[in-house]
């Protein structure tokens, strides 16, 4: 039986050679060298593209963080800012209060004196813009 299974495996494989040798036959050999060479020429287009990207990529790395960076000293100098006008409002609120209470007729007088030059001012401001 062991001999029987070698002679038939040696069949098989003559088949398969056989086969492949016609089917080698049907195949350009120059057609497939020129598949070959297209296909290596668009592997180096393609590496070469992937380099240029990675380094493009690499850059903007390095612009974004840098950008980064200025946004947090810009959002942190805002925040201060906010913080300091935070305190002078607060300072002049209190100030208008301490002079209300001191000096009440003079306040109103001043409030309304003020006021009628905002109201004077808007009235010219519409003029203009409506010219």
């Amino acid at each position: 039986m062991a001999a029987s299974a070698e002679v038939s495996k040696e069949r098989e494989g003559h088949l398969c050679d056989g086969f492949l040798d016609r089917l080698s036959g049907l195949i350009n050999k120059e057609n497939v060298h020129l598949i070959l060479s297209e296909q290596d020429g668009m592997l180096e287009t393609l590496e070469v593209a992937n380099e240029k990207l990675s380094h493009l990529n690499a850059l903007s790395e390095k612009c974004f963080d840098l950008h980064v960076a200025e946004f947090r000293t810009y959002t942190q100098t805002l925040t201060s800012m906010k913080r300091e006008l935070d305190s002078v409002f607060r300072r002049i609120r209190l100030l208008k209060s301490r002079v209300a209470m001191q000096y009440p007729e003079a306040y109103t007088k001043t409030q309304a004196s003020l006021q009628a030059e905002l109201d004077e001012k808007e009235r010219l401001e519409e003029e203009e813009e409506n010219r």
